[in-house]
C-alpha cells in the first residue's frame, strides 16, 4: 500500500508532502486505483488538537469519524462527558487547534533579523555549490525571496487601510454574514472545492444574495497577506454590502455575532457550531456528520438558503449538543496523538482501515486498539 504523512510522525515508508500533498496525494492515488492498491493519507484532525488520523478517502476527510458519528447521532446515542466538556471549554475560551496556531506563528512571529539570516545561509550555500561545481541538488534562489519578502512588507502596510475591525459592542449591533477566506492556493478549495476556487466570484455571489440590511464581513486569511495585488482588495470593497475584515483580527468575535456563517469547508464553520451559530457550507466537510449544517452545491439555491438559515436559531440546546459531543467522540476513536505516544495506536488504525477496505474481518478492532 501507498503510506502518505503529512504530520511527520513515522520515518518508515514516510513520504512528507506538506504544500505537495493534494497534488501528489490526487497522482498516486490514481496510480494505486489503477493496480487496485490501496492509498492511505495520514492527517492531521482539525476537531482534536495534536492528534491525527488515518483515511482512505479521496479527498482526505476523516471518513471513520464521519461514519462512526453518523451512527451515533442516527441512534440518539448520547455524548461523553469528555466530549461535553471539550464544547463547554471552547465556549468559554475558543481556540484553533494546534497545527493552525503554528502556521499562524511562522506568518506572525519571524523577525526582520531571522528573515535575513535564511537569506544569507541560501546565498552561501549557492556561493559554496559553484565553487564546488557541484551539479547535484540546487539552492533555492535568493533574490525572488527578497524581493517576495520586501514586496509582502509593503502590499501589508498599503492595504492596511482597506480593512476594518470591529469591537463586540459594534458586532453585537449589527447584522451580517460571516465569510472567512481559504488560503490560496490551499487544498480545501483547489481539491477538496474546486467548484469554489474563485473566491472572489463568491463573495460577488453571496453579495448578490445579500437580504436587505444585512452586511458581508470577509475575513482575509492570514497566509494570504502581503501577496494578492491591491486591485484584488478595491474591487471585492466595491460589491454592495461587502466590508474586508483585518486578518489578524480575532475570528472569534465575528463567529460569536453572525447571523450567518458561510464557507465552503473551512474550520471556521466547526467553531460557528461550538459557539451556537448557523452554518451555510458548500462542500462536503469534516463537520457534516453532526446534522447541524445546511449544505449546497447549486448556485442557484445560495439566496433562498441564506433566507431559510437565517430563520433559524442556531444556540446549542441538549441535542445539537449531543450531536456535536458524538462526532468529538467519533473523532477521538479515529485519532491518535501526533507525537511518539501514539505510533502503536495509529499502525493498529492504520491495519484496521486496510482490512475493512479488503472487505476481510479485523483482527484489530477499535476496542483493541483505542487508548
Amino acid at each position: 500500500f501507498f503510506f502518505f504523512n503529512d504530520t511527520a510522525t513515522t520515518e518508515i515508508y514516510t513520504l512528507s508532502l506538506h504544500d505537495a500533498l493534494p497534488i501528489l496525494w490526487f497522482v498516486f492515488r490514481l496510480l494505486a486505483e489503477t493496480r487496485n492498491i490501496p492509498a492511505a493519507a495520514n492527517r492531521y484532525s482539525k476537531i482534536l488538537s495534536g492528534h491525527c488520523f488515518w483515511t482512505l478517502d479521496r479527498t482526505m476527510l476523516n471518513s471513520s469519524a464521519r461514519d462512526i458519528a453518523l451512527r451515533k447521532v442516527r441512534s440518539g446515542e448520547r455524548a461523553s462527558k469528555k466530549a461535553l466538556e471539550h464544547i463547554r471549554s471552547f465556549q468559554e475560551q475558543p481556540d484553533t487547534v494546534a497545527y493552525i496556531r503554528g502556521n499562524w506563528r511562522k506568518v506572525s512571529g519571524e523577525s526582520w533579523l531571522k528573515a535575513h539570516y535564511g537569506f544569507a545561509r541560501s546565498f552561501a550555500f549557492g556561493v559554496i555549490q559553484r565553487l564546488r561545481r557541484d551539479t547535484g541538488w540546487s539552492a533555492k534562489p535568493v533574490w525572488p525571496r527578497i524581493w517576495q519578502y520586501y514586496r509582502g512588507g509593503w502590499l501589508r502596510f498599503r492595504q492596511k487601510r482597506l480593512f476594518s475591525t470591529f469591537d463586540q459592542a459594534a458586532l453585537g449591533s449589527k447584522r451580517y454574514l460571516y465569510l472567512p477566506l481559504h488560503k490560496e492556493p490551499e487544498q480545501a478549495v483547489n481539491y477538496q472545492a474546486h467548484a469554489w476556487h474563485n473566491q472572489k466570484n463568491l463573495i460577488r455571489l453571496i453579495s448578490a444574495a445579500l437580504p436587505m440590511g444585512y452586511e458581508l464581513l470577509v475575513r482575509e486569511h492570514r497566509l494570504n497577506t502581503g501577496r494578492r495585488p491591491t486591485r484584488y482588495y478595491r474591487e471585492i470593497s466595491r460589491f454592495p454590502g461587502v466590508t474586508l475584515i483585518d486578518a489578524f483580527d480575532s475570528q472569534f468575535k465575528y463567529l460569536r455575532h453572525a447571523g450567518l456563517i458561510v464557507t465552503d469547508n473551512g474550520s471556521s464553520g466547526w467553531e460557528g457550531l461550538l459557539l451556537g451559530r448557523r452554518v451555510l457550507t458548500l462542500a462536503p466537510n469534516f463537520y457534516e456528520a453532526a446534522g447541524l449544517i445546511r449544505e449546497i452545491d447549486d448556485i442557484n439555491e445560495l439566496g433562498e438558503a441564506i433566507l431559510a438559515e437565517l430563520w433559524q436559531d442556531g444556540r446549542l440546546d441538549d441535542d445539537r449538543e449531543r450531536r456535536l459531543g458524538c462526532l468529538i467522540d467519533a473523532e477521538r476513536e479515529t485519532c491518535t496523538p501526533v507525537d511518539e505516544s501514539g505510533h502503536g495506536r495509529q499502525l493498529g488504525l492504520l491495519a484496521h482501515l486496510l482490512e475493512e477496505a479488503r472487505g476481510q474481518p479485523s483482527r484489530n478492532s477499535p476496542a483493541a486498539v483505542s487508548v
